[in-house]
């Protein structure tokens, strides 16, 4: 989650946080963590699964049925923003040119909705997740 100007919200941050954390104990090194240049944005570049995985971070704070009736956190990855994203890629690949394949993966946090801290109570890593 960003702000108006670009900015991690904090519940976008702590999502973030959350997911290296969880890329690092499966076995992946982070190689970036919000990777910005010119107008392009990645929220974390990850190597593992013998892949470089251009990872999207999206986190939730969802009661129960909630995600059932308006969509998963992963459902914001709407068309428009694989395309940004790709573009993204393409500028990182340029700029870094990564030795092993892309992947696009996004990983959802889902928080606990009753918790007044954000506190992860669900990760789901959709490896793949489009191209």
């Amino acid at each position: 989650m960003t702000s108006a100007k670009g900015a991690p919200t904090r519940i976008g941050a702590y999502g973030e946080e959350v997911a290296v954390r969880y890329l690092r104990r499966a076995g992946y090194r982070i190689r970036h963590r919000n990777w910005k240049a010119d107008r392009y944005e990645l929220d974390v570049v990850a190597v593992g699964d013998g892949c470089t995985a251009i990872v999207e971070v999206k986190t939730r704070r969802l009661p129960d049925g909630f995600a059932d009736r308006f969509g998963t956190p992963g459902a914001a990855v709407t068309p428009e923003k694989q395309r940004r994203i790709c573009e993204a890629a393409a500028h990182y690949r340029t700029l870094h040119r990564p030795k092993l394949p892309l992947r696009f993966d996004v990983i959802e946090i889902y928080l606990d909705p009753e918790s007044e801290k954000p506190v992860a109570c669900d990760i789901r890593h959709i490896r793949d997740a489009f191209r």
